[in-house]
């Protein structure tokens, strides 16, 4: 069911992002960035590119750009075999293309701190928006 855009403003007044600790500078300069947005303002090309936007990564990857610090978190709980058998009008490589073109926000403060509960996150400092 498609979601008017007026009807989610007036449920969701204000959304909440978690960006690693530190962040905040960057993104206020610069705004908040997608994993491609971080790969382009880096040059970053050919099989780097490919092994950091359209491959999962086991683990999170850290670039300094012009001084500034970018996270680009890890997608250990993917499993790109079962993302395969489940997707039916993309390949998995496409999928991870898409997401990480993307900027994640939560529409609830649970939400948000659901995420920051979970076992990958709750040990680490983050900047929560």
């Amino acid at each position: 069911m498609p979601v008017d855009t007026d009807e989610f403003i007036e449920l969701h007044p204000r959304l909440f992002h978690m960006a690693a600790e530190g962040a905040w500078p960057s993104i206020r300069r610069r705004g908040l960035l997608s994993t491609a947005a971080i790969l382009d303002l880096a040059n970053i090309s050919g099989e780097q590119r490919i092994r950091l936007e359209e491959r999962r990564r086991p683990e999170n990857v850290t670039l300094t750009i012009e001084g500034d610090e970018f996270v680009l978190r890890d997608q250990s709980p993917l499993n790109e075999a079962k993302l395969e058998r489940c997707l039916v009008d993309m390949t998995a490589t496409e999928w991870l293309r898409m997401l990480n073109g993307k900027v994640f926000m939560w529409p609830t403060r649970d939400r948000c701190e659901q995420l920051l509960g979970a076992r990958a996150y709750r040990d680490r400092a983050h900047t929560i928006l």
